[in-house]
């Protein structure tokens, strides 16, 4: 951090925070949501599929034209109304039928005979008491909706094969549904279940079953009865053991119970078919050995949990393809060989002392990520890796590289950023492939000629090192894009980098280049830019990067959250784009949301900062000069927009950046989600239901720093307020329509706040979202107990309440 005695920057950037919003286009043309049907009423016959109205533009009638599509066999209505358009029974040849929005009464649907497929989700559902003229409807979809009840004749909907009623009213669960003995599918989601009757055990043909985000601990004996049964998904409940009537699921493949509370597993695991097991976020401390006998596992993500060891015997799982180990403390991994259909092993942030020996026989492995761990050394085997793509080794303590690595000819991704490497084998040449190479944050004294050899290399990183000078060589780099060598001890530049025609971004800041060596540069590559003078740091780089990443896996630590990794392309766009932003202060160009992108024609520019795929224009944020990284880092964190990227549920990676430019520090920040880079979880992931700050949090900041645009309400004329939460409404919940909440001190004194629901958002000037925020309406007193109540209320009548208690910062 910035001492004393320390000069500062006379010159202060506004305070800039920096949005993630899309904007309308100024200049669309107003829809009435009848642009596509009027374009095809010209020539009706052979239409087969319509969308009227969108999910931001509901209509209020259907006009009767509709009915001339005879060929008609798919309809998307976003309508709102009394009731079902009678123009439906028109069209014979219906088979998929779509309704979003609020219709008061759905009766008409019981004359649609020719139904396979029927999505109802409006408000106020309640279905019609006759569905008896339905025979044919095979899948009913009435998630989200308010419906309490299923009507008598559910029972005769014989050809039903597919159910969702996830997010509805159907708590406890109704009896007709009992009747429906040949469905194949049913999804139970959050509907605040806590016990699933024995009737259950009468679905006997059920292939899948989803009872996800509930407050299950145990299944009913009867659940053995799904002789049938291939995937079952008990994710987001309480359960602290595997249901006993689990273990007897003959066909069972795909078992999800991510996000429990699992603490063992049955030693006695007799699930012959199992391919997907997904027990991550629980508190597993070991895995059976008997895990060993599902020898038709693919996937095992065991994440975030306790485990100090895995099974010794896992190489008897010839079929296994993902392992996904990260966030627990193993010290060790076990044999590999045999594991031969391997693709994907990702083990960061564990205890990892070393890698197996014999790595190397995981012939398939495409991925391997082993950050953030202890190793001091990679096994020579890794060399026989053939199908590896990408190999992420980043925080770790490496000293040296295996001398052989020419073996690795698919290896597009090396990331070796904050070890200890001093040099580098020459073989690391022989990579033809590689495109990406990370090697900052290390202790290279000097890098070998034969890194001329990658022709196939855009990005090369060797920022952060003790370099004195560059090999020739590199100017052979015909495909290279970034360079980036800064907080080296650079001289001079080799006069062949001038070879570089593709190069766009060249960072040699901090490096004792004279002026002369820059303009010889710059003369021979004009539209090259260059990121050059003198940024001086409180510290090494590499410590400080690794302390706030250090500082925000501590803040989701409270969150019970997994902790995240450095994003190698992130970091450094996150940079680019700060830079740019504090180049041309003042500019009008950047206020408001120009500032999510780049104008090439602006001083700073670099197509790193405005990539798209980097993400950095549009989720950076800059904050004003002064400020250190950490306190940074908590400004962020105490703001609605922008704490999102450090706590979301389904961030793997992240890109922070914190240089210290001319005007002070400032800070940026890029965020890539975790399916944008690897992902962790199952198909089709969930964001859980949390809230920041926790319950017993005890280090809170008290005030939002200042930022551009405001996210206090509109009604606010101080701009001082207390600091904001953030809720995610639970999916059982559905839309939130009303919020009240309040803070209490220890004494009994209530602090009043402002909240904020999805459907109320522009009223402060926040984009939608799916989170409720609750912010006080004064700063809260420091060093002070308080308990935050919230209730909240749904369109349909559901309650919610939820009671958070913390500590503030005593300073």
């Amino acid at each position: 951090m910035p001492t004393t005695g320390r000069r500062t920057a006379t010159r202060v950037l506004t305070a800039m925070l920096l949005l993630a919003i899309a904007h309308p286009k100024a200049n669309a043309k107003p829809d009435d949501g009848f642009a596509g049907l009027n374009a095809k009423l010209s020539h009706p016959q052979g239409v087969t599929r319509l969308n009227i109205g969108s999910a931001g533009l509901y209509v209020d009638h259907i006009p009767d034209s509709v009915g001339r599509f005879s060929d008609l066999k798919r309809l998307d209505l976003f309508f709102k109304g009394a009731e079902m358009p009678p123009v439906l029974t028109l069209l014979p040849k219906l088979q998929t039928l779509n309704v979003y929005g609020s219709v008061t009464s759905v009766d008409l649907i019981s004359r649609l005979a020719g139904l396979a497929e029927l999505t109802l989700k409006t408000h106020a559902l309640s279905l019609p008491e006759d569905l008896t003229g339905l025979t044919r409807l095979q899948k009913l979809t009435v998630s989200g909706t308010d419906l309490k009840t299923l009507p008598g004749s559910f029972t005769r909907l014989t050809a039903l094969r597919h159910l969702d009623v996830t997010g509805t009213l159907l708590n406890p669960l109704p009896e007709p549904l009992w009747h429906l003995s040949k469905l194949e599918g049913l999804s139970l989601d959050s509907l605040q279940l806590s016990v699933i009757p024995p009737e259950i055990g009468k679905l006997g043909s059920l292939q899948y079953i989803t009872m996800r985000d509930n407050a299950l601990t145990d299944l009913p004996a009867e659940a053995s009865r799904w002789a049938r049964l291939e995937s079952l998904s008990l994710n987001e409940n309480r359960f602290r053991r595997l249901p006993e009537s689990v273990t007897r699921l003959p066909r069972l493949a795909e078992l999800d119970l991510t996000a429990n509370e699992l603490e063992t597993l049955p030693e006695t695991l007799s699930l012959p078919r199992l391919s997907k097991l997904y027990v991550g976020r629980n508190r597993l401390a070991k895995l059976p050995d008997c895990l060993t006998t599902a020898t038709a596992l693919t996937d095992v993500h065991v994440w975030s949990n306790h485990l100090t060891a895995l099974t010794a015997n896992l190489n008897r799982l010839k079929h296994l393809e993902k392992l996904l180990v990260r966030d627990n403390r193993l010290t060790h991994l076990p044999l590999i060989n045999g594991l031969t259909t391997l693709s994907v092993l990702d083990a960061d942030h564990n205890q990892l002392a070393d890698l197996p020996q014999d790595l190397g026989a995981a012939k398939s492995l495409e991925l391997l990520y082993v950050g953030f761990n202890r190793l001091k050394l990679l096994p020579d085997s890794i060399n026989r890796l053939t199908a590896l793509t990408e190999l992420d080794v980043a925080g770790n303590a490496l000293m040296q590289l295996p001398v052989r690595l020419e073996g690795l000819q698919a290896l597009k991704y090396l990331v070796l950023s904050f070890n200890r490497l001093s040099s580098l084998s020459g073989s690391i040449g022989g990579l033809k492939r590689l495109e990406r190479l990370y090697l900052n944050g290390n202790e290279l004294t000097a890098v070998p000629d034969s890194l001329g050899g990658l022709r196939a290399l855009e990005v090369l990183d060797l920022s952060d090192n003790h370099l004195t000078s560059l090999p020739a060589s590199l100017g052979e780099l015909q495909s290279l894009r970034i360079l980036r060598v800064s907080d080296n001890q650079l001289v001079d530049l080799p006069l062949q980098l001038s070879k570089l025609k593709n190069l766009e971004s060249l960072h040699i800041d901090n490096n004792p280049l004279s002026p002369a060596v820059i303009a010889r540069l710059q003369r021979t590559l004009p539209r090259l830019h260059i990121v050059k003078g003198q940024f001086p740091w409180p510290m090494r780089r590499r410590d400080l990067l690794l302390g706030l990443l250090a500082h925000i896996n501590a803040t989701r630590a409270k969150a019970d959250l997994a902790p995240l990794s450095w994003n190698a392309l992130g970091t450094p766009g996150a940079e680019a784009h700060c830079r740019y932003l504090l180049a041309n202060a003042g500019n009008p160009l950047i206020a408001g949301s120009g500032a999510h992108d780049e104008a090439e024609r602006l001083p700073g520019y670099t197509k790193e900062g405005a990539d798209d795929v980097l993400k950095a224009g549009s989720f950076a944020e800059v904050l004003a000069p002064g400020r250190p990284p950490i306190a940074g880092i908590d400004s962020l964190m105490s703001t609605i927009l922008h704490r999102g990227p450090f706590i979301g549920d389904s961030r793997v990676t992240l890109g922070y950046a914190s240089p210290n430019g001319r005007d002070g520090w400032l800070a940026a920040r890029n965020v890539f989600h975790g399916d944008q880079y690897r992902s962790l979880a199952p198909s089709d992931p969930r964001p859980r239901d949390f809230s920041y700050p926790p319950d017993g949090a005890t280090d809170v900041p008290l005030r939002m720093g200042p930022e551009i645009p405001n996210t206090t309400p509109n009604v606010d004329t101080d701009g001082i307020c207390g600091f904001p939460f953030t809720l995610i409404v639970p999916g059982w919940l559905g839309d939130c329509e009303e919020m009240t909440a309040t803070f209490t001190d220890a004494a009994g004194h209530v602090e009043p706040a402002w909240a904020l629901t999805p459907k109320t958002c522009r009223a402060w000037g926040v984009w939608p979202d799916a989170k409720n925020h609750v912010m006080a309406q004064n700063p809260l007193k420091p060093g002070t107990r308080y308990t935050l109540r919230v209730q909240m209320r749904s369109a349909g009548g559901r309650t919610c309440e939820r009671t958070i208690r913390f500590t503030t910062t005593a300073t």
